[in-house]
């Protein structure tokens, strides 16, 4: 379980993330992008990186809802909350989006387990506060 979520230093890493999230969707990427890989950034960018922010704007609740202090809890929800909305695009009842794409349960579940990569492994290696 990561250290309470206390320090402005935490709240600083987690806003320097959307930052970088906000900024990869702004910059035109896909303008660099040819044949298969702008394919795959259109198709799955998006579903990749949402459920990252999601982990880690967790964070800015968990005093309030301790059980998102567990990390795994975190990485559930940041899977499931997407993957239901892919699955009400299913249904026809459009909710983010109106195309379903059954790749885009992988590209979530990649997310989520990339969030967890960085909050438990890279983070605390880079920042000493940050402690897995």
């Amino acid at each position: 379980m990561n250290q309470p979520f206390n320090s402005a230093k935490h709240r600083i890493v987690v806003v320097c993330i959307m930052l970088i999230i906000g900024v990869l969707h702004v910059i035109n990427l896909k303008s660099h992008l040819h044949g298969a890989w702008f394919i795959l950034y259109i198709s799955y960018f998006s579903d990749f990186i949402l459920p990252i922010a999601a982990y880690f704007l967790f964070y800015l609740v968990e005093s309030h809802f301790p059980f998102f202090k567990n990390w795994c809890m975190k990485m559930v929800l940041a899977f499931l909350i997407p993957s239901f909305a892919e699955t009400c695009q299913y249904l026809s009842i459009p909710l983010l989006g109106v195309t379903f794409d059954t790749l885009d349960y992988l590209a979530y579940a990649l997310g989520a387990t990339m969030a967890v990569l960085i909050d438990r492994q890279i983070l605390p290696r880079l920042l000493p506060f940050w402690t897995a």
